[in-house]
């Protein structure tokens, strides 16, 4: 066994081998940071001893090390460099548990089939899973890459954990980030996670009591924990151009896809417009829980799959508009950037939801006349004539009406306009009985 000099000088080489490889160290930095909390906090749960928690810490540390060979698959690119390695402190048979460790950090769960995996023993395997289980909630909470997590504390209960996570402020990102990959945990715990953000502050507490069902309606904005970057296409994206999402994310978003029809049938729950276009990077402008913000083509495309795994979006252009009024709707748009989300979904406010910003962002753009129409919206179940509970329950806690009847727009109604020409689609959204080509 190791003495704790020769185990900290282990941890000290990675640190510094972190620092020169990684191409974001800051990140892997902050996941060792919330991987140790989370596993300080769990000790109740898991009762895994210092040596565990050494392998988690250097894991953390190599998770996207990846990155640098490619975005894609960057999980097993990990892997195999952590193998490639020889990691000063650390055995053979540990540097094959790290590296496992960070492969699993995304992505598929652990089979005895896979690579390396199985060449671990039965108790190994064991560890590998719990290990990893942890290390994805880690990760997830430092999807902003803002590092917002101050602090994780754990409430254990018969058979679940709340996670409570204090935060420098609220971050809706990082709280859903961790919140999705909470899976593997709870496969290797068999108990449910609850990740909730709370903070010594009355006003941010205040805020939270009002956002914790906003929250699950901001998961179909603030992207999930794959990152997906942009494949080449039989088209060239344009400024202007719409992006039309099928986004799967609770109750939320049922509700807004059962009383809206996109086009061709075809069900919608976001939408964002190019915005910069360039030889190796497009941009998507957007309405999220952070606000109205510029997001890559590749993380707008990573947040929700169909059963091919294609991403579930589809493509509008405005052919009938001239170049010069889109544009400018991209000028206004990008003049938004900051402004808050519109949690309350009026068009009588400052803020926007993401119809919103491009309903108005094309209706200034062309001297004050909407492109898009505005029609009376329901939160009602068509199916009962009541309001949905979901939505009930929303507003309750935002402690304001529910705008029943106001005219607003939806991402689906947008779709069907008639200056909108459907292009090209990345994937099927649900209900789509469109016959364009698929995307290669």
């Amino acid at each position: 066994m190791e003495n704790k000099t020769q185990k900290d000088s282990g941890i000290l080489a990675i640190e510094k081998l972190v620092r020169r490889l990684d191409p974001e160290p800051p990140h892997p930095f902050q996941v060792r940071k919330n991987a140790m909390a989370l596993f300080d906090a769990l000790l109740s749960i898991h009762r895994m001893g210092h040596e565990d928690r050494r392998l988690l810490e250097a894991a953390a540390l190599l998770h996207d090390l990846g990155h640098r060979v490619s975005p894609r698959a960057h999980h097993k690119h990990s892997r195999d460099l952590v193998l490639a390695m020889n990691l000063t402190g650390f055995s053979r048979n540990e540097s094959l548990i790290i590296a496992c460790i960070a492969r699993y950090h995304r992505k598929a769960h652990p089979k005895s089939t896979h690579p390396v995996y199985s060449e671990l023993s039965g108790s190994d395997q064991q560890r590998v899973c719990r290990l990893a289980g942890i290390l994805r909630i880690a990760d997830g909470l430092d999807r902003s890459h803002s590092a917002s997590c101050k602090r994780i504390n754990a409430e254990h209960k018969t058979d679940s954990i709340a996670l409570n996570v204090t935060q420098r402020e609220l971050n809706h990102m990082d709280i859903a980030g961790a919140r999705r990959k909470c899976g593997l945990f709870e496969e290797a715990f068999s108990m449910k996670v609850i990740v909730r953000s709370v903070s010594s502050s009355s006003e941010t507490k205040k805020r939270m009591r009002k956002s914790i069902l906003i929250v699950a309606a901001l998961i179909l904005f603030t992207g999930c924990a794959t990152t997906l970057h942009a494949r080449e296409t039989r088209i060239r994206l344009q400024p202007g151009d719409l992006l039309f999402q099928d986004l799967d994310a609770g109750p939320l978003c049922d509700a807004i896809e059962t009383v809206t029809q996109g086009v061709d049938g075809a069900k919608f729950s976001h939408v964002g417009m190019v915005s910069r276009v360039g030889d190796d990077a497009v941009h998507i402008i957007e309405a999220v829980g952070a606000g109205v913000v510029e997001t890559s083509l590749g993380d707008f495309l990573g947040r929700s799959f169909d059963e091919s795994g294609q991403p579930k979006v589809l493509v509008g252009r405005l052919e009938d508009i001239d170049k010069q009024v889109k544009a400018r709707a991209v000028d206004v748009a990008r003049g938004f950037l900051g402004r808050p989300y519109d949690t309350v979904f009026t068009m009588e406010n400052s803020t926007f939801y993401c119809s919103e910003l491009l309903y108005e962002s094309f209706r200034v753009a062309n001297g004050g006349v909407a492109l898009f129409d505005l029609y009376p919206m329901t939160f009602l179940d068509p199916t009962t004539g009541h309001t949905f509970p979901a939505w009930t329950e929303y507003y309750t806690e935002l402690a304001t009406g529910i705008p029943e009847g106001m005219p607003g727009l939806n991402p689906g109604g947008m779709s069907r306009s008639s200056h909108i020409t459907i292009i090209h689609a990345y994937g099927s959204p649900a209900g789509w009985r469109g016959t364009l080509e698929l995307a290669p």
